[in-house]
């Protein structure tokens, strides 16, 4: 042996260490980026890819805007609106476990930059309407019970900047705010008038409301 360099594949003792020094680099490696993700409970992953990615950091695949359904969309949304929220999230006028931590550190400023940057954003494009009849609740209200119609302050785009653009959210984000006041567990109502309103409506009327809007271009 001693005509033989140490660091040759013709040195068995060399090729040795390196296969099993592989071999375990590449156990490990299955182990920690493929394995133990998989393991963990309360994580769902699209197969093996998505867990590896995961596990090294990168960004997995995002979900589509067909499953955001419970985000509502800000692109050209009254930039008092979104400035408003921001501020009441960072308050905690208005509960909210994702929201909270990342406005925490934001400036006035960038509040108000956030909102013309999203106001400045285009709409979503039009799409056709199943139906140009608004629900009662929508166009009438209900005066027997003191509510106003929902159109009196959500009503078109450049004629109610005052009140949030609601044409084209989320159905099921529309219903879930109008349960959050109706309970109570939305407040950052000014005067209440949303709890006042969202507490009166039937569910059949709060279905047929965010229905309507989720509906229109």
């Amino acid at each position: 042996m001693s005509g033989d360099r140490i660091v040759s594949l013709h040195n068995p003792w060399f090729t040795a260490s390196v296969g099993i020094t592989a071999a375990i680099a590449i156990i490990a490696a299955v182990a920690g980026f493929a394995w133990l993700p998989l393991q963990q409970q309360g994580e769902r992953f699209d197969g093996i890819w998505d867990a590896i990615c995961s596990a090294a950091g990168l960004v997995r695949n995002a979900p589509s805007a067909s499953q955001i359904v419970d985000t509502p969309n800000l692109a050209g949304e009254y930039p008092i609106t979104i400035y408003k929220e921001l501020v009441d999230f960072k308050t905690s006028a208005r509960a909210s476990a994702v929201m909270a931590p990342l406005v925490a550190d934001l400036r006035d400023a960038d509040m108000r930059d956030l909102a013309a940057y999203y106001a400045y954003l285009p709409r979503p494009p039009d799409l056709r309407a199943t139906s140009d009849v608004p629900p009662r609740i929508v166009a009438n209200g209900a005066p027997m019970r003191g509510i106003a119609p929902c159109g009196a302050c959500h009503g078109e785009l450049d004629s109610k900047p005052g009140a949030a653009w609601l044409e084209g959210q989320p159905a099921i984000y529309l219903r879930t705010q109008l349960a959050a006041f109706a309970s109570g567990a939305r407040r950052n109502d000014i005067g209440e008038q949303m709890r006042n309103i969202a507490r009166r409506m039937t569910p059949d009327e709060i279905a047929a409301a965010s229905r309507f809007y989720a509906d229109r271009p």
